[in-house]
């Protein structure tokens, strides 16, 4: 229930783009799950995982909806890949 309601609170919100979780099985399970939702709602819905090159990282935090884990997050903050202006 947690996620549903989390997940239409972003949907409402502009200024929530991403949505933080512990870990990445985590991450890429509510952004399939809940994706879904974000999606048929016109968002579009990234997923930051471990291994990904800089492109794809770039890639899909340039999407409306990025879900990512706090670790995940914490690093690219300290390399400076925070999400581009647009």
């Amino acid at each position: 229930m947690k996620d549903v309601a989390l997940t239409i609170k972003c949907c409402f919100r502009s200024f929530c783009d991403k949505l933080v979780t512990v870990n990445d099985y985590l991450a890429q399970r509510d952004a399939e799950w809940m994706g879904q939702i974000h999606c048929f709602l016109g968002l579009s819905v990234g997923l930051i995982q471990r291994g990904m090159d800089a492109a794809e990282r770039r890639s899909n935090y340039n999407c409306d909806i990025t879900y990512i884990n706090n670790s995940k997050l914490e690093m690219d903050g300290e390399a400076g890949k925070k999400k581009p202006e647009t």
